[in-house]
C-alpha cells in the first residue's frame, strides 16, 4: 500500500491518483498532459460556483495511462473508474463525482434529487451524460471543456442552475509531479515540504545508480 501525499498536504493510505486528489480538493487535473492554466481556472471558477450553491461536484481528467495505478484499463471504463473513486472517498462526498476520459465519461457518489442527495444508479449516470462527445485524441483541454459542460448538465438536474459565465478562479492547481517508479503523483503542498522529500528521494536513487556503475566497473586486481 501506498502513502502518499495529496494537495493539501494531508496523508493518504490508498494508492489510486485522482482519489488522493480529492478527498480534498474539487479538481484532479491529470498527471498524464494537464489543461492549460486558462482552461484550467474556468473549470475551477465553474467547481467553485456548484460549491456555493451547497452541490459540491468533484471532476477527475484521466488523459491516459499514466494517471492510473491498480487498474489500466480503467481508462476505457470510465463509469467504473468513478464508482471506483467514489467509493474510495464516500466519507468525503457532498455531491457526485465526474470521470472524464478520452473514451467517455462516467458519474458516480451521490446525487441530489429533490433537494436530497441519494446514491446514483447507473441509469442515473447514463441519462447524465448522454449525448456529450469526448475527444479520443485526450487533448487535455478538450477533456477539460467536456467536463465544464457535464457540470452543468449535472448541477443542472441537481436543482443547481449554474451562471452562464462563472468567474474564473484565482489559481489552478498544482502541477502534478512524480515519486519513485510505483508511486501515486503527488502535489506539493503550500510549504513546498512534499516537493523537498520527493528531490531527497531522487537523489538517493541517483546516489545508489552511481554506487551500482562504479561498482560495476571498478578495476580488477591483478592475478599474483
Amino acid at each position: 500500500m501506498i502513502l502518499a501525499i495529496t494537495a493539501a498536504g494531508t496523508a493518504s493510505a490508498h494508492g489510486d491518483p485522482a482519489s488522493h486528489y480529492l478527498e480534498t480538493d474539487s479538481l484532479y487535473p491529470s498527471f498524464a498532459r494537464q489543461p492549460s492554466v486558462e482552461v484550467q481556472l474556468q473549470l475551477l471558477g465553474l467547481l467553485e460556483a456548484t460549491e456555493r450553491r451547497g452541490y459540491p461536484i468533484k471532476v477527475a481528467l484521466v488523459a491516459g495511462a499514466e494517471d492510473l495505478v491498480d487498474d489500466l484499463a480503467m481508462l476505457k471504463t470510465p463509469q467504473r473508474y468513478a464508482s471506483t473513486v467514489a467509493s474510495t472517498i464516500e466519507h468525503e462526498l457532498e455531491g457526485p463525482v465526474l470521470v472524464v476520459t478520452p473514451f467517455g465519461l462516467g458519474v458516480a457518489g451521490k446525487a441530489a434529487s429533490n433537494g436530497v442527495l441519494r446514491p446514483l444508479t447507473r441509469a442515473d449516470a447514463r441519462r447524465l451524460v448522454r449525448g456529450l462527445e469526448v475527444a479520443r485524441e485526450g487533448e487535455a483541454d478538450a477533456l477539460a471543456r467536456t467536463a465544464m459542460a457535464a457540470v452543468r448538465r449535472i448541477a443542472r438536474a441537481g436543482g443547481h442552475r449554474l451562471p452562464a459565465r462563472a468567474a474564473p478562479a484565482a489559481a489552478a492547481v498544482p502541477p502534478v509531479v512524480t515519486g519513485p517508479a510505483g508511486a501515486a503523483p503527488v502535489a506539493p503542498d503550500a510549504s513546498g515540504s512534499s516537493g523537498l522529500l520527493w528531490l531527497a528521494a531522487a537523489g538517493l536513487v541517483l546516489l545508489a545508480l552511481l554506487l551500482g556503475y562504479l561498482r560495476a566497473h571498478r578495476p580488477r586486481a591483478a592475478p599474483p
